[in-house]
C-alpha cells in the first residue's frame, strides 16, 4: 500500500472528479455525444462555483474508458516491426490535461477539429513522452507528422504533432505509462466520454 501511495500517476489527483456520460440506452444513442452537446455541458460545469477546469475524454487515468489503437508509421521513417508500431489513442477536449493535472513538456494544448466528424483527413495531435520517444527518438517532436491507420484502412489519417504531455498510467498502477497520442473529441460523435 505504501509502495503505491508513492507510484507517479503522471497526473494529479487531488480535488479532481470523474463523471462518466453516455448517450448509449437514451433518446440520444443514435447521435452519441455532438460537438453540441459537450460544448454545452462543458459550459454549464464551467459555471458551477469553485470549478476550474472541466473537459471531456474517452478515457481518464486510472479510472479506465474507451482507447483504441492504430498502426503508427512517421512520414520518411522505417515502419516499425509488427506489433511495435500498435499504439493506443484517446479523444479529449481543450482543457484536459490542465484538468487532471498532466504536465504539458512542449508545444501547445489541442485545439478542436475544424472537419466534419468522420471526414478526417489531417489533424494536429498531442504525443505523450513515451510517443516521442518511441517514434521520434531524440529529434523534436513538435511538428513531426505521422500516419494512423487500422488493418484493412485504405486511406491514413495524417497527424501533426503540436504537443508533448507527461505519460500517464490510463490503466492499472503496475504497469508503465503506455505510448499514446490524443485526438480532438470533435473527430467523431462518441457514445460516451
Amino acid at each position: 500500500l505504501r509502495n503505491l501511495q508513492q507510484t507517479d500517476l503522471g497526473f494529479d489527483p487531488t480535488r479532481r472528479l470523474a463523471i462518466n456520460v453516455e448517450t448509449r440506452r437514451t433518446s440520444y444513442e443514435k447521435q452519441g455525444m455532438t460537438v453540441q452537446m459537450t460544448d454545452e455541458m462543458l459550459r454549464r460545469v464551467r459555471g458551477i462555483p469553485g470549478v476550474r477546469s472541466a473537459a471531456f475524454g474517452s478515457i481518464v487515468p486510472i479510472y479506465g474508458g474507451r482507447t483504441s489503437y492504430d498502426i503508427v508509421t512517421v512520414r520518411g521513417e522505417q515502419p516499425l516491426a509488427d506489433g511495435d508500431a500498435d499504439t493506443w489513442f484517446a479523444a479529449v477536449t481543450p482543457d484536459y490535461f490542465t484538468s487532471l493535472g498532466i504536465p504539458l513538456l512542449a508545444g501547445r494544448d489541442i485545439g478542436r477539429s475544424t472537419a466534419p466528424a468522420g471526414h478526417i483527413t489531417s489533424r494536429e495531435v498531442v504525443v505523450n513522452d513515451q510517443f516521442a520517444k518511441k517514434f521520434f527518438s531524440n529529434r523534436n517532436p513538435i511538428g513531426q507528422v505521422f500516419e494512423d491507420h487500422d488493418e484493412g484502412d485504405t486511406l491514413a489519417t495524417e497527424n501533426r504533432v503540436i504537443g508533448v504531455v507527461g505519460g500517464v498510467k490510463m490503466i492499472g498502477l503496475r504497469a508503465p505509462a503506455r505510448a499514446m497520442y490524443f485526438v480532438p473529441v470533435t473527430d467523431h460523435d462518441w457514445p460516451y466520454l
